[in-house]
């Protein structure tokens, strides 16, 4: 499938499809949780006492990406600076950076040269909440912890996050995107930003969540099963292994393997990017849980990739989600089956094979007749399913035969705001 909206540089997006999305900074040091300020309830007395542990000696952008292209990610997203006000780069506009800590090191320069090195694409995450800055308007509202209003500036604060996004976007060579998050003290597009970044970086898609209306969408944690609802606008959905952090937790709460093969199926099968969320630990390393689950959801994703890169459709009498065409249709078991035989409609199937393995499975297509006389509705039937084999992992089917498609997903039209929508969703 491919699925050319901007025409241009930027198109990269569509065909990467799989980024890793990685949470590092200060916070790392408490392993508790990327917000350890406002959800802890810490202060910065105490937050600080981070900066001479912060020390991450055996970090490794070539460890990182070699595991990552491994494991069939395209491309990688890094907390550049979260809300805490940290940055991992040398920063001229202020001292609360990386170089200021006993690693003493460019963490962005560096992974930024790995990836130039290798054409693996690169975007830089930018909390536009900040929690440290005084002139940042902290009033309480979501994500934000209140401070001095005397010392509020939008002007002075919008100016530093302006000259931080013209480093970013000079000095570390070409950016393929600009990830925001939480502007949600400047509701009124300030499109001079965006329009800086797609000047200084035309291969950057931007998301919705900064200053306008970006390039893509970005739902967050949300997930339905065998909802058969395309993304008409590029879209980058975004889920993390574990329940309570996008950093690294040491208490974490793990997503199970198969709901997140299950989230990971549903959104690409309808046409939108998915973005995992792994953490390393205070050492730099990716975490051994972020290493378990990118290899096991490479091999997985490696089986079924011809069904996550087919063209999403919708299928006459097939109540799944599902990618093909009229003679080879994806069907994609979101949810475990109870039995190893799945019915359909009367159809006509000709072949089916489990996607997973390539074992060929048995077709019929006679009803169960179960009292003299008296039958169920005609139906085709999918045999041998292996449920069991396969209890921990997504099967998909690759169905051959005639299928009449109702509807396919054949282009895509602009992404909306962000924090837009979900203020309508507020409202309603």
């Amino acid at each position: 499938m491919t699925l050319k909206h901007f025409k241009d540089e930027r198109d990269w997006f569509f065909q990467a499809q799989y980024g890793m999305f990685v949470h590092f900074g200060l916070y790392t040091i408490f392993e508790k949780q990327e917000q350890v300020l406002w959800r802890w309830g810490m202060e910065y007395s105490e937050y600080d006492k981070a900066i001479p542990q912060f020390n991450p000696r055996k970090y490794s952008p070539k460890e990182w990406l070699d595991l990552a292209e491994s494991c069939g990610f395209r491309y990688i997203v890094l907390t550049a600076k979260h809300h805490d006000g940290f940055c991992l780069w040398d920063t001229k506009y202020t001292d609360y950076n990386v170089m200021h800590t006993p690693y003493g090191k460019d963490i962005i320069k560096m992974l930024a040269d790995e990836c130039h090195r290798r054409g693996f694409p690169l975007v830089l995450y930018y909390s536009v909440v900040d929690w440290r800055r005084p002139d940042y308007p902290n009033l309480g509202r979501s994500h934000e912890i209140k401070t001095d209003p005397r010392f509020h500036n939008e002007k002075s604060y919008l100016a530093y996050v302006e000259n931080q996004v013209r480093e970013l976007c000079t000095n570390y060579g070409r950016i393929d995107g600009f990830w925001w998050d939480m502007n949600v003290a400047f509701p009124k597009k300030i499109r001079r930003i965006n329009n800086l970044i797609r000047r200084l970086q035309p291969s950057a898609v931007i998301n919705n969540r900064g200053f306008d209306e970006g390039d893509f969408s970005t739902p967050e944690r949300t997930f339905s099963k065998n909802e058969r609802v395309f993304f008409t606008s590029p879209t980058e959905a975004c889920e993390a292994i574990g329940k309570g952090s996008w950093a690294y937790r040491k208490e974490e709460d793990y997503i199970s393997l198969f709901a997140l093969e299950s989230h990971i199926a549903s959104y690409m099968a309808l046409g939108s990017n998915f973005l995992l969320g792994l953490a390393p630990r205070k050492d730099g390393r990716l975490s051994p849980q972020s290493q378990e689950y990118m290899r096991w959801l490479g091999q997985w994703r490696g089986k079924i990739i011809k069904a996550l890169k087919a063209t999403p459709v919708i299928v006459k009498d097939i109540p799944y989600v599902t990618t093909g065409d009229e003679n080879t249709v994806y069907l994609f078991l979101l949810e475990p089956l109870r039995h190893s035989t799945l019915e359909l409609p009367l159809m006509d199937l000709k072949a089916a094979r489990l996607l997973n393995d390539g074992r060929r499975l048995p077709l019929t297509r006679q009803p169960l007749v179960y009292v003299k006389g008296r039958c169920d509705t005609p139906v085709s039937r999918i045999r041998e399913i292996p449920i069991n084999e396969y209890s921990n992992e997504v099967m998909v089917l690759e169905l051959k035969g005639n299928f009449k498609i109702e509807k396919r997903l054949a282009r895509l039209s602009k992404c909306s705001s962000w924090f837009y929508t979900q203020a309508m969703k507020t409202k309603e």
